[in-house]
């Protein structure tokens, strides 16, 4: 008896879900239908505004496809993290996506270019909102009673439907634009192809979650990327070429992935060359999820090749210290 009623319930719960994506895509391809009319009537009228449209959201638009693949890395390593490293990855994500949202609102929008506009609203609205209340369902995790709320499944079932959704609004969105500029636009797909959040599927990842959030505060420091002052002029064989300078400026760019606090962390640059070596560091603090850019400087020799180390000392208890340390040779003449 408690299988039929599951059942019965499971196919009450696809059919509203699949009336609801109905009736979004229903509605943005009329936004579709109504944006090329207007396009259209204005390239006839003078020169098409829409290159320079392009050029002012294509910039959110690639943002917004790096937040998909921060989702799906972030989902795929639910079994690894802490649920305070979880929700801490969560949270960034729900800032993330809520400024791409405000982002594209500051965008000058031609006037024929209103209904194209409106598909691109929706793919970035709806994905801050799925982005929020996926937020929130982790963070409800840690108050459920013992199994979780059978209900949590199909809650994250429909935030996928939402986002296929957002999907096919954007690509509705690119498809209305001029064919020239189209080919520009980055493609944005937070739900793969056949990778359907599936109540079984979200069944398994709530799983995996509640394993993280009965485990203790995680450690883990890295650098993400360092850049050089003076910039490099070119480039000889791969190898990037630097004017002579007697201090190099090394800009790092360091990061807490864990969920605790981690204070007085070395952040070191070194470099070498035949017959000599310098090095710099600097202790910092780092809040979970905080990024934090540290400037350091190297006396090298004007001349020759210098091969340069960026490195975060591990942290108490890190258990992957693969990510950090970068290394890059350089050429200076």
């Amino acid at each position: 008896m408690g299988a039929r009623r599951s059942r019965a319930r499971d196919r009450r719960l696809g059919t509203a879900g699949r009336l609801r994506q109905i009736a979004l895509l229903s509605t943005v391809a009329a936004i579709l239908a109504l944006a090329v009319s207007s396009i259209a009537s204005t390239s006839a009228e003078g020169p098409d505004p829409g290159v320079a449209y392009v050029d002012a959201v294509r910039p959110v638009a690639d943002l917004s496809s790096g937040h998909g693949a921060d989702l799906a890395a972030t989902l795929g390593r639910a079994g690894e993290l802490s649920g305070l490293q979880l929700l801490a990855a969560l949270e960034r994500l729900e800032g993330d996506t809520a400024e791409a949202r405000r982002r594209v609102d500051e965008v000058q929008v031609p006037d024929a270019y209103g209904p194209t506009h409106g598909l691109l609203l929706t793919a970035l609205t709806t994905r801050a909102d799925v982005s929020r209340a996926l937020r929130a369902e982790v963070a409800r995790i840690g108050s459920e009673p013992a199994g979780g709320s059978p209900d949590a499944p199909d809650r994250l079932v429909a935030m996928g439907t939402e986002l296929e959704v957002a999907d096919r609004a954007y690509e509705l969105f690119v498809r209305a634009l001029p064919a020239e500029v189209q080919a520009t636009m980055p493609q944005s797909r937070w739900i793969a192809a056949g990778g359907a959040w599936t109540r079984s599927g979200m069944a398994a990842l709530l799983n995996r979650v509640r394993s993280g959030v009965a485990r203790g505060p995680a450690h883990d420091v890295n650098i993400l990327t360092f850049s050089v002052v003076p910039d490099p002029v070119t480039i000889d064989n791969g190898i990037p070429v630097l004017p002579p300078t007697s201090t190099l400026r090394v800009h790092v760019v360091v990061a807490n992935a864990g969920s605790a606090s981690e204070s007085r962390v070395a952040v070191e640059a070194s470099a070498q060359w035949d017959g000599g070596s310098d090095s710099s560091r600097e202790l910092v603090d780092l809040a979970p999820g905080q990024r934090r850019t540290v400037v350091l400087s190297v006396r090298p020799e004007p001349r020759g090749q210098i091969t340069l180390t960026v490195r975060v000392a591990p942290v108490p208890d890190e258990a992957s210290v693969a990510d950090n340390e970068q290394r890059r040779t350089y050429l200076m003449r």
